[in-house]
């Protein structure tokens, strides 16, 4: 290994119900980040919370299961010797805030937001307030402190507030539709959000930003799921569950403002990197910005990657410019 290689801790797992999701990501940028220019050293985070970190450069992310489970505190000292990590630690603890204020606290780079921008997107209620003063269109929504609260409308959609990649959401249409949803939503935490049901079509454009420079769109993409009523976690990570059509055959106008909006969410919550932004657009034209993935996936079916390939960005390459913008 030359000693001029960057070195690059790649940070997957934690303790959060998308660690499987986490995996996937944290093997695809390990084997994809350019060996000429960076050392890739995978950092396995448990469900638990323990650190592995790998001993030695390694494009397998399997290679930090070998080594012994340690605390965070202990994980410091190992921690230390990289030049920037590059988070694939999806949901509560590696979006939220929590993994990358430990980060800034030992001085470490991050690829993605900063604590403030990831804690603030993943809040989906407090994000949303953010979005309205900047004259975002949102869905109608309500905070469910409790299972008992009332909503104002039906169909809903039921959500936890801080979950990601459709963890824990459903469609309700139903009392007892109803009913079962909140349960599920409260079992990822003690506030769950109900928003109104939107017809239309379901887009997402991805944001770029390059060190030193402004927030770029990359193309929308329009998404068709074909086995589930919306863009659920198994159309989203299985293969061949869902359409995924780049760039989106929508008018023109309808891009342009989706892409607009997508650079917008981005800047008015003060995030960095690389985000992704859910759109939908209903039957009447209009458009509402469901939210903003600060740490949006890295698997084979991620649509970050897809989008970036339709403007000349291989998977290597936009991983180079990920990891730039963080150093």
């Amino acid at each position: 290994m030359r000693d001029n290689l960057i070195k690059v801790g790649v940070a997957f797992g934690g303790p959060s119900p998308e660690y499987e999701i986490s995996l996937s990501s944290g093997q695809n940028v390990c084997k994809e980040i350019p060996g000429d220019k960076y050392a890739v050293y995978p950092v396995h985070i448990t469900n638990e919370g323990f650190f592995q970190i790998s001993d030695r450069p390694s494009g397998n992310s399997m290679a930090a299961f070998s080594q012994p489970e340690i605390p965070a505190h202990k994980a410091c000292r190992y921690l230390k010797n990289f030049d920037v990590i590059f988070n694939t630690v999806h949901g509560p603890y590696g979006e939220d805030g929590n993994f990358q204020g430990f980060l800034e606290v030992l001085g470490i780079p991050c690829t993605g937001s900063n604590t403030a921008a990831s804690a603030l997107a993943i809040d989906k209620m407090r994000a949303r307030m953010v979005m309205k003063e900047h004259g975002i269109p949102v869905p109608e929504s309500v905070y469910l402190n409790s299972p008992f609260d009332k909503i104002p409308f039906m169909p809903a959609v039921i959500k936890p507030n801080a979950q990601g990649s459709s963890v824990g959401v459903t469609i309700a249409k139903s009392p007892v539709e109803l009913s079962n949803a909140i349960e599920l939503a409260f079992s990822y935490g003690n506030i769950v959000i109900a928003e109104e049901y939107l017809e239309g079509q379901e887009i997402t454009c991805s944001v770029l930003q390059r060190r030193n420079s402004k927030a770029e769109a990359l193309p929308v993409t329009l998404i068709i799921p074909k086995n589930s009523e919306f863009f659920d976690i198994k159309a989203k990570y299985e293969i061949g569950a869902s359409d995924e059509i780049t760039p989106a055959p929508i008018p023109e106008n309808s891009f342009r403002l989706a892409q607009e909006l997508a650079v917008r969410c981005h800047e008015a919550l003060g995030c960095s990197g690389v985000t992704r932004t859910d759109i939908f657009l209903m039957t009447d034209g209009s458009m509402k910005v469901i939210e903003i993935n600060t740490l949006p996936g890295m698997t084979n079916t991620s649509l970050v990657p897809q989008a970036a390939r339709h403007v000349g960005i291989s998977f290597g390459q936009l991983l180079d410019i990920m990891i730039e913008g963080a150093l």
